[in-house]
């Protein structure tokens, strides 16, 4: 004999609303997990094109910067806050790497590598273009340098707030031959040049990367002639 099933239709349509729920708390339960998984594979991926990208913002704004300042007796010995604000507002540094939204507590503007702004947010910026007098510099001041000289014909592009791994992929692509602009000077890393310790630049060896340290905080300066060599 077969037994036919009868349901109230009220009582069939609640139970199938709550297994629709039921299975739709599942799906988004899984999907999440799936999506946890795949943003956490993603993150190495990131990280790796964020190191990778500065040496190309490096590039990038050094040639910029020669183009700007091209014709003039030299860069002007102000503050890296002045200077790179006027260059992000002629877009010597792309607009692409202006803070978003214009958040710079401590400026009117400022402009960050491929990290943001840092953890904790870092108030004047994380990429930065400043004079520079070898011998003197150490990192870009927030203050004009102790010369009597108004122009000076040496740059800095000064990238901070990096992880230890960050700081040493940087310096390598950015200092590497084939890699970085011409005309690289010196490689600062947390105020200690290489070239004053008599470390190789073109590229930076490993006993130059070990001053990156294990803070999140790493500076890094790149000093540049102004003017290219000759090629």
């Amino acid at each position: 004999m077969i037994t036919l099933l009868h349901f109230r239709p009220s009582t069939f349509r609640r139970n199938s609303r709550a297994l629709s729920l039921m299975e739709l708390a599942l799906s988004i339960g899984v999907g999440g997990a799936v999506l946890a998984v795949a943003v956490n594979s993603l993150s190495p991926v990131q990280n790796y094109n964020s190191q990778h990208q500065v040496a190309a913002d490096v590039v990038m704004v050094v040639n910029n910067v020669r183009s700007y300042y091209n014709g003039q007796p030299g860069m002007p010995n102000s503050p890296f806050t002045t200077l790179t604000a006027q260059l992000i507002t002629n877009q010597a540094i792309p607009p692409f790497m202006q803070r978003p939204g214009g958040v710079c507590p401590s400026l009117a503007v400022c402009a960050d590598g491929p990290w943001g702004g840092g953890n904790p947010i870092n108030n004047a910026g994380t990429f930065r273009v400043c004079p520079w007098l070898m011998g003197t510099s150490t990192a870009c001041s927030g203050a004009a340098i102790a010369t009597s000289l108004n122009f000076l014909t040496m740059f800095a592009i000064e990238v901070t707030n990096l992880a230890q791994s960050d700081c040493a992929v940087t310096v390598g692509d950015v200092s590497a031959p084939s890699g970085g602009p011409t005309g690289l000077l010196d490689v600062v890393i947390n105020g200690h040049s290489l070239v004053a310790a008599g470390d190789p630049i073109q590229p930076v060896a490993s006993a130059g990367r070990a001053f990156c340290n294990t803070t999140t905080s790493n500076i890094v300066d790149f000093v540049y002639r102004l003017t290219p060599p000759a090629s």
